[in-house]
């Protein structure tokens, strides 16, 4: 019972306070304003996070479009970047083809103008080599004629028996008939050749020939020079090198030739240089 005591005496103590405290406050009245400002109204959370959506997704759009808008933009700028570059190696190879053309059309007609002048060239060359060929035989009939005259200088009559006798020169060489002989159907002739311009080598070949009084023709059997005999046939013959001005002896010989005849009209040297023909020889 003592314990209980004390626990008494204090709710008295306690509730006699909470009545004078009662009574000692005056009752106050609270604006509604003052209400609302000492208490805010509760926001609806709900609302707000809608809210809150709303403006993301919203500027999630602008930023997309923005961003879609810039790729679009640069997408264009490089599509102009590459055209442009296309069109720019467009351009330079078009106009090295057309530099190519027209180099090679100048070119064409240089070298047109260029064949034109040297066959002209040509052509004129071609013409002094004939004018000169011309003169050069002149010059050696009449050398000719110089070697067969007299010692005075007076042209001297030819003789047309020992016409076959005098010198027949083509462009290189120069021959003289020295005779022929009959042994049965042999006929040999001999001759002298020499070079009258330059060292030069010396071909006689094969198809050299005769003809007889009845225009029967017969080919060189066999040829000798400067002391070298061959048989030929009309696809061989013989050469030898020959030092300008010096005389070299040689002879051909003809096989099948008729016993009757006692003159030939033509014995024909096929040689390097040209033909050389002595007409009317004897045949001892």
């Amino acid at each position: 019972m003592a314990l209980g005591a004390p626990s008494g005496a204090v709710a008295a103590r306690a509730h006699k306070t909470y009545v004078s405290s009662r009574e000692i406050q005056p009752t106050t009245k609270v604006s509604v304003l003052d209400r609302r400002r000492l208490c805010p109204p509760k926001t609806d959370t709900h609302s707000s996070g809608i809210l809150a959506d709303v403006t993301i997704s919203a500027a999630r759009r602008y930023m997309a479009e923005t961003t879609d808008s810039a790729r679009d933009v640069a997408r264009t700028n490089f599509k102009a970047t590459v055209i442009s570059a296309l069109l720019g190696c467009v351009g330079v190879i078009a106009a090295a083809f057309i530099g190519k053309s027209v180099g090679r059309t100048q070119g064409r007609a240089e070298v047109q103008q260029t064949m034109t002048q040297q066959d002209v060239q040509l052509e004129q060359r071609d013409k002094q080599i004939a004018q000169l060929q011309a003169d050069l035989k002149s010059c050696r009939q009449a050398q000719l004629v110089a070697n067969t005259g007299t010692a005075s200088g007076t042209a001297a009559t030819t003789n047309p028996a020992s016409a076959w006798r005098e010198p027949q020169q083509n462009e290189e060489f120069s021959f003289t008939l020295k005779s022929c002989s009959r042994s049965g159907d042999k006929v040999a002739c001999s001759f002298t050749v020499v070079a009258t311009h330059r060292d030069r080598d010396l071909h006689i070949f094969g198809n050299s020939r005769i003809v007889d009084q009845e225009g029967k023709q017969q080919l060189a059997s066999s040829i000798a020079l400067a002391g070298s005999d061959h048989k030929v046939d009309r696809y061989t013959g013989i050469s030898e090198d020959l030092v300008r001005g010096v005389p070299v002896s040689g002879g051909v010989t003809f096989d099948g030739v008729d016993t009757r005849q006692s003159s030939l009209p033509l014995i024909e040297f096929v040689v390097s240089g040209g033909n050389v023909q002595f007409r009317n020889v004897p045949v001892s």
